[in-house]
């Protein structure tokens, strides 16, 4: 058993992703039309960035645990609770009606290989094309209706910001339903992960992503998303978290100069962020040692921000452990469980129902 299970307290684990689907396990949730166009067109499943580090296809397509047993076997040692997203490359299409079909079998395919089992440890994130906002949010308000859903999964590399309003559809399903928009690392788009161009290789990609993020929460802060939604949370998934008090302290400091080009944002940018953003635990960028790790999260300034997210099957170093041995024992159970169960309003639902039919 992992120390992050050992204390005994309940562990949600909101970042595990199972095996993806392949076009042929989709086919039972498409209609024969759409099953024909597939075929026809020759259509295959992308992924987020391609590389040829070795290992890097093998992390963004996890085969470990194939099937549900095996899966439960290695997740659910270490998590009482875990959110499984599928990422599945959607934004990369350009056919409305067709990514429309795709999300929704996909969703249908992981709500019945994966959230249709017996065992009811698993909650699962909705698949959408953010590109094409109102299909998207069709898809949320359907899938939100299953009960089994927590969560909506967004790639970070995106054709705008999500703030721009191209984009409201989608958080104003999410609010609606209660489903909690996660952002999480990758985007087939075409485009660079950088303001300056392309990069080459997977140290700068991987390394410098987190300015992907960090445009986003800036454009959902500038845009007034979080006025427009006051109860809306959106969760930030792999990108590390020690630059996000960095992000809201030049907020903070430029919306002082320039707030009237702003004037909905009606609080510095860092309460927003404290109110509104959520960040998992992996990977930890802190430096690999208890008293900087001990800064870092006191340097987010809110002990409600950060959530146990293993990002299984990669696996990183320093471990979860680390970080709970640097932790007071109140904030350890926050970050394992409470944080999340406070944040995704399916999961507390989940629990209720659970404990009821204990």
């Amino acid at each position: 058993m992992s120390a992050a299970k050992s204390g005994g307290g309940l562990v949600v684990d909101c970042d595990v992703h199972c095996p993806l689907p392949s076009v042929e396990d989709l086919a039972p949730f498409l209609s024969k039309h759409w099953n024909d166009y597939v075929r026809e067109v020759g259509y295959r499943q992308l992924v987020g960035v391609n590389y040829t580090y070795p290992t890097w296809s093998e992390m963004l397509s996890p085969t470990r645990g194939e099937s549900a047993e095996e899966l439960a076997a290695d997740v659910l040692s270490r998590a009482d609770i875990a959110i499984l997203n599928v990422y599945y490359g959607l934004e990369s299409q350009q056919h409305p009606y067709l990514v429309g079909a795709l999300s929704t079998a996909v969703n249908q395919w992981l709500t019945e290989t994966w959230l249709g089992s017996p065992d009811d440890r698993y909650l699962g994130s909705v698949a959408v094309a953010p590109q094409h906002a109102q299909i998207a949010a069709q898809e949320i308000r359907r899938a939100a209706g299953d009960g089994r859903f927590a969560a909506v999964l967004l790639p970070a590399r995106s054709w705008e910001p999500y703030g721009n309003q191209r984009f409201w559809p989608i958080w104003e399903a999410a609010a609606e339903t209660g489903l909690i928009p996660a952002i999480t690392y990758g985007g087939s788009i075409g485009t660079p992960s950088t303001p300056n161009g392309w990069v080459h290789g997977l140290l700068e990609e991987y390394a410098g992503f987190q300015q992907v993020f960090a445009a986003h929460v800036s454009s959902l802060i500038a845009n007034g998303v979080f006025n427009r939604f006051p109860d809306l949370k959106v969760v930030i998934l792999e990108s590390g978290w020690t630059w996000l008090p960095a992000l809201a302290w030049r907020m903070d400091a430029e919306w002082k100069a320039v707030r009237r080009e702003v004037p909905w944002v009606r609080e510095p940018p860092s309460e927003y962020i404290r109110r509104h953003v959520r960040v998992t635990t992996q990977p930890i960028d802190a430096a690999p040692d208890p008293k900087s790790i001990r800064v870092a999260i006191e340097h987010l300034g809110d002990d409600g921000m950060l959530m146990y997210g293993s990002d299984y099957p990669r696996e990183y170093e320093p471990g979860i452990e680390l970080l709970l041995s640097s932790l007071t024992k109140h904030q350890a159970e926050r970050v394992m469980s409470r944080n999340a169960i406070d944040t995704y309003r399916q999961l507390e639902r989940h629990l209720a129902a659970s404990s009821g039919a204990g």
